[in-house]
């Protein structure tokens, strides 16, 4: 996994300025702008519930929850941070909830196909089961873990950002991202050896 710039691009600092003046119109009471914050915002956060497990056929509710907690605490938002990893901290705050609520296995149910370029059918399905089973380890990390892999490897949320929504310092974040990396790579070696063994075979 490529690891997310610390510093972002000139395009990321607008669309943080863009998306906290949507919240700010929002309080101020724009009618349109909550709606095109949840446009803007709908897509992270619907992939966040589905690589921490919430089944799809839950998804659309808690899908409504998060925002309706953006909604209630939107006057307690920090307006001089980003408010992505803030709206995704809520995300994940409420996967616990419902975990805790159901108390359910929080295994990873498949995710939609992605769409992708490979030059042939078999490439294609190698690289969807291949997508499919990272996502899937993802799920199983320990939650502090999977959170922060969620956030910066696979939402390309700034580590800093992370820290801030979260509520940990720095080297803390870095510390999960380490060891949920040092994880994934001999869970990446030990299928590559089961692979090979089944393609002698």
């Amino acid at each position: 996994m490529v690891e997310a710039s610390t510093r972002p691009a000139p395009s990321d600092v607008v669309i943080h300025v863009e998306h906290r003046m949507l919240l700010q119109r929002h309080l101020r009471g724009d009618a349109d702008a909550f709606t095109a914050l949840v446009a803007d915002l709908g897509g992270p956060v619907w992939r966040t519930l589905g690589r921490c497990g919430v089944p799809a056929s839950d998804r659309d509710d808690l899908f409504q929850e998060v925002f309706v907690k953006v909604h209630r605490h939107a006057a307690t938002f920090q307006a001089d941070r980003p408010l992505k990893p803030w709206v995704l901290a809520i995300a994940l705050n409420t996967v616990r909830s419902f975990f805790a609520r159901r108390r359910v296995d929080t295994d990873l149910e498949a995710l939609p196909e992605r769409a992708s370029r490979e030059p042939s059918s078999q490439a294609l399905l190698e690289a969807r089961e291949s997508a499919s089973w990272i996502e899937e380890r993802v799920g199983r990390l320990p939650a502090a873990q999977r959170d922060i892999v969620v956030m910066i490897c696979l939402e390309g949320v700034a580590q800093k950002d992370v820290a801030a929504a979260l509520g940990l310092p720095v080297n803390t974040v870095k510390t999960h991202l380490r060891r949920a990396r040092l994880a994934l790579a001999e869970d990446l070696q030990r299928r590559a050896v089961a692979l090979n063994r089944e393609a002698g075979r």
